[in-house]
């Protein structure tokens, strides 16, 4: 029926989130009611989008290719948009956590699961969920698998904090512009940048995008539009920096460095190794041989450090100078005692490994150490690109 078709399914899932975080904020009940209504009918009618295993329902079994081939504007985003699923499930998410719903955490995990077959290890998701070998992905796709998985890790699902971790150190950080990236130097060459309202620049275009986001990428190369993509002949795609999702780059990176630490009542939880200035401890992550965060107490609490994937709780190791230090593993973090100590060093061995990546219908080759892209390759590139990955563990110039 028309009901599935063009706009309606958009902006149905998309302001669920809105309406929640509006009860959070002034206590409304109305919005709080009418995101519940929402959500019963999106995610548990007869019309649902989901199964109850969290996969995708699209309208009539029509298959997000079928769509495709149709090349209408309303029908594609109403059965393929990556974006409009994953941010109705932060909603559905962020209801259960509000109201305290067993029944919508839990198929909000297991859309959560059944999107990330959908990606990449590293936060890379299909703008459309076509397998043509064309697809890029929005920055908005990223942010919401970030905020959905910090909102289940708050519930008890801290394996999570892995994922969000993973995506906010790699594809978000390589998808900011920075001063030193030859790419943006060959901007001076250009005729200017054109953004989505039709203006140019022809001055300080390094300055100006310094700092943002690119909009649209690839899982291999943040800014280029290779031969025969369906943005080859669009200009203003080689650098997308003025698209739709380009703030969802800062919020992402605020939510990620907001989240890296937190202090409770009775602890200080450090859930991500990012660089962190904190009120409760800093935090200073280097690399070489091993993974070494420096942290400085400022509070007399424990510390929590969660140990991250694929590195035993023996492998931690926690010293300083100046005196004997305790610590122990706690479920899935290591609890620290400082004893007074002004400067602590926590080390772990970095795990170096190779995966292969299938995502929009093509093998990409990812090595990683520990939980840092190393590189992207895929086989068929014809000519050399830029790699966008690189060493940086925190977020404190995107906010500051």
């Amino acid at each position: 029926g028309e009901k599935w078709i063009g706009v309606e399914i958009g902006p149905g899932l998309f302001v669920i989130d809105a309406l929640v975080r509006c009860y959070c904020v002034t206590g409304n009940t109305i919005a709080l009611e009418a995101a519940g209504r929402i959500i019963e009918h999106y995610f548990f009618s007869s019309d649902a989008l989901f199964r109850d295993d969290g996969a995708f329902i699209f309208p009539g079994d029509v298959e997000p290719q079928v769509a495709l081939e149709k090349q209408t504007i309303d029908y594609v985003p109403s059965l393929g948009h990556f974006h409009t699923r994953s941010c109705g499930a932060v909603g559905l998410a962020r209801y259960g956590v509000v109201t305290k719903d067993e029944r919508c955490l839990g198929l909000a995990r297991r859309i959560h699961n059944h999107m990330m077959s959908y990606g990449t290890s590293f936060g890379w998701f299909p703008e459309n969920l076509f397998t043509d070998g064309r697809e890029v992905s929005e920055l908005c796709d990223t942010l919401d698998m970030i905020e959905l998985q910090l909102l289940l890790a708050g519930t008890g699902h801290t394996d999570l904090y892995d994922n969000a971790e993973r995506f906010a150190k790699n594809h978000v950080a390589a998808c900011q512009c920075v001063p030193d990236d030859l790419v943006l130097e060959s901007v001076r060459e250009t005729k200017g940048l054109v953004d989505n309202t039709g203006q140019r620049r022809y001055t300080d275009v390094i300055d100006a995008l310094a700092g943002g986001f690119v909009c649209v990428t690839y899982p291999d190369d943040v800014y280029t539009a290779y031969p025969g993509s369906r943005f080859d002949p669009d200009p203003s795609y080689l650098i997308d920096i003025s698209g739709c999702c380009s703030g969802s780059g800062a919020k992402a990176a605020y939510v990620a460095w907001d989240h890296a630490v937190v202090e409770e009542k009775g602890a200080v939880r450090i859930n991500f190794a990012l660089n962190r200035r904190h009120t409760a401890v800093d935090v200073r992550c280097e690399e070489d041989e091993v993974f070494r965060m420096i942290l400085h107490p400022r509070v007399d609490k424990p510390i929590l450090f969660r140990i991250p994937e694929a590195v035993g709780p023996q492998q931690v190791k926690v010293g300083s100078r100046e005196g004997s230090v305790s610590y122990q593993p706690v479920g899935e973090y290591i609890r620290i005692e400082p004893n007074g100590c002004k400067e602590l060093v926590l080390e772990f061995p970095l795990i170096s490994r190779e995966e292969v990546c299938r995502v929009a219908g093509l093998d990409y080759r990812v090595r990683w150490s520990g939980s840092r892209v190393l590189s992207v390759d895929r086989a068929d590139r014809t000519r050399p690109l830029r790699n966008p990955y690189r060493e940086w563990f925190g977020f404190e110039r995107s906010i500051a």
